[in-house]
């Protein structure tokens, strides 16, 4: 049981990661109004429900275990999610380049 409630937190936030954000980028114009927006809220609440379920899997799991197993799925569901919706592909050339542009940027 430990296993499949920390394999439900990793896809649900793994899922509402990338939702949150495009909606936030939808509506910012006010974080108040954010929280008005009847999807945002239910992504909310889905995204704590993933948190619930992560609770419950740490009860019967090795902490050193649930956590980078949670976390590994969560990110390739999120990058999975984020083209599905049409961000930027994730590239090492795309990493470097934007590294190379914050530390340029900060020596300034």
């Amino acid at each position: 049981m430990g296993l499949n409630c920390l394999l439900v937190a990793a896809i649900l936030w793994g899922i509402t990661d990338p939702l949150l954000k495009s909606s936030l980028v939808k509506h910012t114009s006010s974080s108040y109004l954010s929280y008005l927006n009847l999807k945002y809220l239910c992504l909310v609440g889905l995204n704590q429900l993933g948190s619930v379920f992560f609770y419950i899997g740490l009860a019967d799991s090795s902490i050193s275990v649930a956590i980078p197993i949670t976390k590994a799925v969560s990110l390739l569901i999120n990058v999975l999610m984020g083209q599905f919706l049409g961000e930027e592909r994730l590239s090492l050339g795309n990493l470097c380049h934007k590294n190379i542009d914050i530390t340029a940027s900060n020596e300034i």
